[in-house]
C-alpha cells in the first residue's frame, strides 16, 4: 500500500509539474515545488521497496537489459503515438478546418498502417530477430515523422502531406510494438512474469502521459492555433472577394457610384423623394 501510494503520487506530481511549466514557467514555484515533490516521492519509493520483504516492484527486475530497453522503447512509441494524435487533431480541425467526422476518417490510414506493420512483424521476427525488428520499426517510424516537417503551416494536401507520412510512421510503430512487447515479457523469471506484464502496461500509460505533457510545454499549441487563425482570416477574406465578384453588374455599378459620385446619387434621391406609408 505505501509503495502504490508513493509511486502514484510521485508520477502524478511529475506530470503536473511538466504541464504547469507551459503557463507558469520552469522557474516558477509551482513547477519547482511539484517537481521536487515528485523526485522525493520516487526516491522514497525506491528506498521503501528495497526494505520490504515482499515489495510491490522487485527493482532487481530492471537489471534485465532486454526488459528495461523494451519498456523504454514502448514508452517512446506510446509518447510519439499519443502526441501525434493530439497535434494532428489540432492541425486538422484548427488549421485545415476539418469537421470531427472528417478528422476521424483522416486517421483511418494510421490504423491500417499499424495493423499491417504488426502482421508483417510477426513474420519478420523469425527471419531477422527481435532486436533488429525493433530498430527497423523505430527507424521507419522516425522517417515518417520527419516527413511531417515539410507539411505547410497554413495549408496541406491530405494525400501527399498527411496520408503518406501517416502510413509510414504507423507502419513503423506496428513493426516496433510487437517485438518490443515480446522483449518486455520474455526471459523473465516465472515468479516475476506478472510484474513484467504490469510494468509493460505501466510504461504504455506513462509514456503517453509524459509525451503529451512534454509536448504541450512549448508554444506548439499556440502556433497551431495562430496558423488556424491566419488561415481562417485568409479564407474569410477570399470568400468576401468571391462574393463581391458574384454581385450583379447593376449593384457593382451602384456601389462604385456610392463611393465616387455621392452628389449624383443624392440628386437622384431628392427627385424621387422619400416614400411615405399611407
Amino acid at each position: 500500500m505505501p509503495g502504490a501510494l508513493l509511486i502514484t503520487v510521485g508520477l502524478t506530481s511529475l506530470v503536473y509539474a511538466i504541464v504547469e511549466a507551459q503557463g507558469k514557467g520552469w522557474g516558477s514555484t509551482t513547477t519547482i515545488g511539484f517537481g521536487a515533490v515528485a523526485i522525493v516521492l520516487l526516491l522514497v519509493f525506491v528506498v521503501v521497496e528495497q526494505r520490504r520483504a515482499v515489495p510491490l516492484i522487485n527493482l532487481a527486475i530492471f537489471r534485465l537489459r532486454t526488459l528495461s530497453t523494451a519498456n523504454a522503447a514502448i514508452a517512446l512509441i506510446m509518447g510519439a503515438n499519443v502526441t501525434f494524435f493530439f497535434v494532428m487533431t489540432l492541425y486538422m480541425q484548427e488549421v485545415l478546418h476539418y469537421s470531427a467526422v472528417e478528422t476521424g476518417f483522416a486517421f483511418v490510414p494510421l490504423s491500417v498502417g499499424m495493423m499491417t506493420g504488426s502482421v508483417l512483424a510477426q513474420r519478420l521476427i523469425p527471419i531477422i530477430g527481435i532486436k533488429p525488428q525493433v530498430v527497423l520499426g523505430l527507424g521507419l517510424s522516425a522517417a515518417g515523422f520527419l516527413l511531417y516537417l515539410r507539411t505547410p503551416a497554413s495549408s496541406a494536401n491530405y494525400a501527399v502531406d498527411l496520408m503518406v507520412p501517416m502510413l509510414i510512421s504507423s507502419f513503423g510503430l506496428g513493426n516496433a510494438l510487437v517485438p518490443a512487447t515480446l522483449l518486455a515479457t520474455s526471459n523473465v523469471p516465472e515468479k516475476d512474469s506478472g510484474l513484467a506484464s504490469g510494468l509493460l502496461n505501466t510504461f504504455f500509460q506513462v509514456g503517453g502521459a509524459l509525451g503529451l505533457a512534454i509536448l504541450t510545454t512549448p508554444r506548439c499549441v499556440a502556433d497551431v492555433e495562430r496558423a488556424g487563425w491566419v488561415r481562417g482570416r485568409r479564407h474569410r477574406a477570399g470568400a468576401r472577394r468571391r462574393a463581391r465578384g458574384r454581385l450583379p453588374s447593376r449593384l457593382r455599378t451602384r456601389r462604385r457610384v456610392l463611393r465616387g459620385g455621392g452628389g449624383a446619387v443624392g440628386h437622384g434621391h431628392s427627385q424621387a423623394g422619400p416614400r411615405h406609408r399611407g
